[in-house]
């Protein structure tokens, strides 16, 4: 049979007053095809506020983008963020992008106004097992980053190369200016 649909999907909508806090750590995300045939899916609706931390995984071989962020606005007052740290992962090899940003990303603080931003890599090594944090973006069909929403995004460290149609490509459409 053939397996449709992202190897990880999370959809959460509403309810800004919980931060979903979710982490993946040390997976094989690859081969998935079809409809809706990301590694990974980040979608938030509404108000819904999401922290992954994405780690150590293997995201190839999928037969659209390795990670997918995305967000809905139903209503002008829609909160509606996805943050995180993603360090250390292998994306390659996926038939579009290999981190394609479509959403609102950065994790923002209405009170104070301070925004933190979402992570793809980070320097140094890691304290706890020596490993370059850095992430291998590389032999994507498309961009090996994609980003076509404003937020907080700060892009560090990684090696990203032999993609399609280029390394980093930027049209946040003047909402806010990452940090790469």
């Amino acid at each position: 049979s053939v397996r449709r649909g992202a190897g990880v999907d999370l959809h959460v909508f509403h309810g800004s007053i919980d931060l979903q806090d979710i982490e993946l750590v040390g997976n094989t995300i690859e081969n998935n095809s079809g409809p809706n045939s990301r590694g990974v899916l980040l979608r938030a609706e509404a108000d819904a506020r999401l922290m992954v931390d994405i780690e150590n995984n293997s995201i190839r071989y999928n037969n659209s983008d390795g990670i997918e962020l995305s967000t809905r606005q139903n209503d002008a007052s829609d909160v509606r963020q996805v943050g995180g740290i993603w360090t250390k992962n292998t994306i390659s090899d996926n038939g579009a992008h290999g981190v394609q940003l479509i959403g609102r990303y950065g994790l923002f603080d209405l009170i104070s106004d301070v925004a933190t931003p979402l992570y793809i890599g980070l320097e140094g090594t890691d304290a706890i097992d020596g490993l370059d944090r850095a992430n291998e973006i590389s032999r994507n069909g498309l961009d090996g980053i994609t980003v076509n929403y404003g937020g907080a995004l700060a892009v560090t460290n990684n090696r990203i190369q032999f993609n399609g149609t280029g390394g980093i490509d930027v049209n946040a459409g003047g909402s806010a200016n990452p940090n790469i």
